[in-house]
């Protein structure tokens, strides 16, 4: 088959966009020999990805995280927005594709997939909703625009072509209206999933030590509540007494001068800055005993996090906030009992770095119960089942 995969929202090795384009990569190409055409930001370099065997192209030239203020529907300057965008569909080449995935999907983009709609007739085509509307918008008004950009597009395409929507929950909202959906993961290729589980099991093993290690991964975004996370740690070291636990800390390249500072500031501090594969992210975090979640509920009230799933794969339970409703709402469906929970303060991390082991004992026993649930639901295999690609 040949396979288009939409992401303008790739445009860097870092993230969640790249890890997920590696995954599909291997899955798609490397074990099943598909041919995949990868279009993506114009910004990439395509040296930073010589180890994919898909065709990358670098089209998009309007970024998939850019938010732009968008009038009603009508408005010039959305028309003039979404003709650039299928200018760019169009010289990446999407016709002659048997399926189109978009993993991750950006309404401005979808929109113009979706006037693209009658050429791809019949042809299967799947979109992660994976970000609410009040993503890309700071109010209200500006949300309930992004709103009728998906049910438009989604109206569209589903008159034309064969199309699946679905979440990492199950839902996704339209202001008031809960929609259900498919609930599929960003999955795990073959390679990536045998890991998981190998690393699961060692590391079910005790390690001898009464610290637990709490640790924080991914970029040190304000929302994933690193600031408090640093005033916390702050806190503590002006105290001279160490807490009952340690913070591991591993940060994307380009954060080396930051984590010199973390480590200077307190001896249970473990920060690291550096450039990893997915199966190195991996056993990093099969290396910690808990996770950090504890996320910002302003922004993740409504959205989920890759890392969530990634930690009960590996039996690892989580540090969430209170009001993150996606999050929660997925770890009571999925994975009940893995979690600690608490308000999003740094009193909360005080106290938790200094919690005895005792107190993660269940919340560990279930994450590691649901761990096979939770690699069932990111298998490459379930999801391609599904999607309608063999």
């Amino acid at each position: 088959m040949k396979i288009a995969y939409i992401d303008p929202g790739l445009s860097t090795r870092k993230g969640h966009n790249a890890s997920m384009v590696c995954e599909f990569d291997e899955a798609l190409v490397r074990e099943r020999g598909h041919t995949l055409r990868v279009l993506c930001g114009a910004g990439l370099d395509r040296r930073w990805f010589q180890d994919l065997h898909a065709d990358l192209r670098p089209v998009f030239r309007i970024d998939g995280y850019a938010r732009p203020g968008l009038g009603d529907l009508a408005d010039p300057r959305l028309q003039t927005l979404l003709d650039a965008v299928v200018a760019d569909l169009n010289s990446g080449g999407i016709d002659d594709c048997d399926a189109v995935l978009m993993p991750t999907t950006y309404p401005l983009h979808l929109r113009a997939l979706a006037k693209l709609a009658p050429r791809l007739r019949k042809r299967r085509l799947v979109a992660g909703m994976l970000l609410p509307s009040e993503f890309w918008s700071a109010d209200a008004d500006g949300a309930r625009r992004i709103d009728s950009l998906f049910i438009d597009s989604i109206d569209a395409l589903s008159a034309d072509c064969d199309f699946l929507a679905y979440s990492e929950t199950g839902t996704f909202r339209c202001g008031a209206q809960v929609v259900p959906l498919a609930t599929m993961l960003p999955p795990l290729a073959t390679s990536s999933a045998n890991q998981v589980q190998e690393l699961a099991h060692a590391s079910a093993r005790p390690n001898g030590s009464e610290s637990q290690v709490i640790g924080f991964f991914g970029s040190p975004f304000v929302t994933k509540g690193f600031t408090l996370m640093v005033e916390a740690v702050h806190r503590l070291a002006r105290t001279g007494a160490g807490p009952a636990n340690r913070l591991c800390i591993r940060l994307p390249h380009g954060h080396e001068d930051l984590c010199s500072k973390l480590n200077q500031m307190a001896p249970w501090v473990d920060a690291q800055s550096r450039q990893t594969t997915n199966g190195e992210y991996l056993t990093e975090m099969s290396r910690v005993d808990a996770v950090w979640a504890l996320y910002d509920p302003q922004e993740y009230r409504h959205k989920m996090s890759g890392i969530v799933p990634e930690a009960i794969c590996l039996g690892k339970p989580l540090l969430i906030a209170e009001g993150c409703e996606a999050i929660h709402d997925f770890l009571e469906r999925h994975a009940p009992g893995s979690f600690i929970a608490g308000s999003y303060a740094a009193d909360t991390i005080g106290a938790v770095l200094d919690l005895d082991r005792a107190h993660w004992s269940h919340p560990s026993r279930c994450a590691a119960a649901h761990a096979p649930l939770a690699r069932q639901l990111k298998s490459m295999d379930r999801y391609l089942a599904v999607c309608g690609v063999n």
